[in-house]
């Protein structure tokens, strides 16, 4: 029988041909790729704005170590240093791909559903263009790894048990959260639905021993926040800002600015540096909320268009992307998201493990709904997502063939007469 994983090797040539042939693509660095450069010169981790501004809690340290790493080994945001990120992304992604194949093969998809993940994530890999190109320095890829590996083990750990299985997933939990708080929800509720509930003194044990081991992840960032911003967070500093960036006079989903950014404004740089980060950050917040009090339901009719735009993106949001026309790759993406969309509510209506698909198909895409959309954002959950249309389609194949076979009354009897009417 031939293997689907052999068809990885699609993502792995596309990929490396990507990675190899256009680094000049998004060459300037982001947030994460300054405070790096600024960890590599002896700063600590700080600066990721255009103007220096002092420490930050607004990247992950993870990715931001990794970056610094990369930069020191290969030259600072240098076009060699830039195909390594590319590459690192097209193995994320191949190790994405075989975990969704995995969940395929625990949860017992047949043919169709397994085709299914396979279409999305080989045979016709949009994503992969963004990833390589566009998301390769940003926290994006490595979270949707860690979001589906998650998933994996809480699903293996769900139908096999054995000891360990808390363990792993509270170590991906406190990883997950380093590097991408808005995947941190997800994991834990997928960790507390492997607690015995039932076993008092063994769920509390299990517990115990979840709790220690996210809380070993997050605690000393956030003591180290509280040393340099004045702040005690264990995840960002941003959320104040993102809210403020997308809910304003000017704000249409994505991230239209109003000129408070410090990544791209000088002002709003200039008044960060002079407060603080954690300062900003709480007046930006606190502009939000004002603005939110004041106009509430244009912040809901914003909420309703930053929850279309995650699924439904517009044409302007689809970046650039070698030999396929851009109106070729909007119109995968909102195949893609018309099939979320009907794949969650067929699942979510009938289907098993409800709660575990609503969290991680749905809920890291919640802070971006109440803040700005792009579609570097709805990535993260683009493996549960391809198992979740995987199994939605698997569900309606089996129904078909249910379908076909009690209609089927099955070929004439060669039985004698006398014999059937015995019978």
């Amino acid at each position: 029988m031939f293997r689907l994983e052999l068809l990885l090797v699609i993502p792995i040539v596309v990929g490396t041909i990507i990675a190899l042939m256009h680094t000049a693509v998004n060459a300037g660095l982001g947030e994460t790729g300054r405070a790096a450069l600024s960890f590599l010169r002896g700063d600590g981790l700080s600066n990721p704005y255009m103007l220096p501004t002092g420490p930050t809690a607004h990247v992950s340290p993870i990715h931001t170590a990794y970056l610094a790493g990369i930069f020191a080994l290969l030259g600072e945001n240098t076009a060699t240093s830039r195909v390594a990120q590319g590459l690192v992304c097209v193995a994320l992604w191949v190790a994405s791909t075989f975990l969704s194949l995995r969940i395929a093969a625990r949860l017992g998809l047949g043919q169709a559903g397994r085709w299914t993940i396979v279409l999305l994530t080989c045979v016709t890999p949009f994503y992969l263009t963004d990833s390589v190109l566009y998301y390769r320095q940003w926290d994006q890829p490595f979270a949707a790894f860690l979001l589906v590996a998650s998933l994996a083990v809480v699903l293996r750990a769900r139908a096999e048990g054995g000891r360990g299985t808390v363990a792993s997933a509270a170590g991906l939990a406190g990883i997950g959260g380093l590097v991408s708080p808005a995947v941190l929800p997800a994991m834990l509720l997928g960790l507390l639905t492997l607690l015995p509930w039932r076993e008092g003194r063994r769920a509390a044990t299990q517990g115990l021993l979840a709790g220690v081991i996210v809380a070993a992840c997050l605690v000393p960032w956030g003591i180290r926040n509280s040393q340099e911003l004045g702040v005690f967070t264990m995840t960002r500093s941003n959320f104040g800002l993102e809210l403020a960036v997308g809910n304003n006079d000017l704000a249409d989903g994505t991230p239209m600015g109003a000129g408070i950014h410090p990544f791209v404004t000088p002002e709003a740089a200039r008044r960060a540096a002079e407060v603080g980060e954690a300062a900003y950050m709480r007046e930006m917040r606190d502009l939000a909320m004002s603005w939110i009090r004041e106009h509430p339901g244009r912040f809901v009719e914003l909420s309703a268009t930053r929850a279309k735009l995650l699924l439904f993106p517009r044409e302007d949001m689809i970046d650039w992307r070698p030999v396929v026309p851009i109106i070729v790759a909007w119109i995968w993406f909102t195949a893609y998201g018309a099939a979320k969309l009907l794949g969650t509510l067929l699942v979510v209506w009938r289907g098993p493990h409800r709660v575990l698909w609503l969290a991680y198909t749905v809920l890291p895409l919640a802070p971006y709904i109440l803040t700005h959309v792009t579609t570097r954002y709805g990535f993260v959950v683009f493996f549960p997502t391809a198992c979740l249309i995987g199994v939605a389609v698997d569900n309606l194949a089996r129904r078909k063939c249910t379908k076909s076979m009690r209609g089927y009354s099955g070929p004439p009897s060669s039985l004698p007469k006398v014999d059937q009417q015995a019978a």
